[in-house]
């Protein structure tokens, strides 16, 4: 994955950006959750409709720690077992 944003415990994708404004969906294809967030201003424009599934709270942890274990590993020269 790309960049994603949390909102309300949910991870959201880039669906697109126009000008300063970047529009946001969540990673539930068939999720009708939108909003749109102004870089400039720093702050959520709007937030459409709702999730039609469970929201997993962990799911923003659980991204978090997979990106830095790929970067350790992308950093470490050594790999071999100890």
């Amino acid at each position: 994955g790309g960049r994603a944003l949390v909102v309300n415990g949910c991870v959201l994708r880039i669906s697109y950006t126009r000008d300063y404004v970047t529009y946001w969906r969540c990673l539930n294809n068939d999720c009708s959750f939108r909003c749109s967030y102004d870089s400039k201003e720093k702050k959520l424009l709007r937030i459409s409709g709702e999730h039609n599934h469970a929201v997993n709270r962990y799911s923003p942890i659980i991204r978090t720690f997979v990106r830095k274990i790929k970067k350790r590993v992308c950093q470490e020269n050594d790999l071999s077992p100890k």
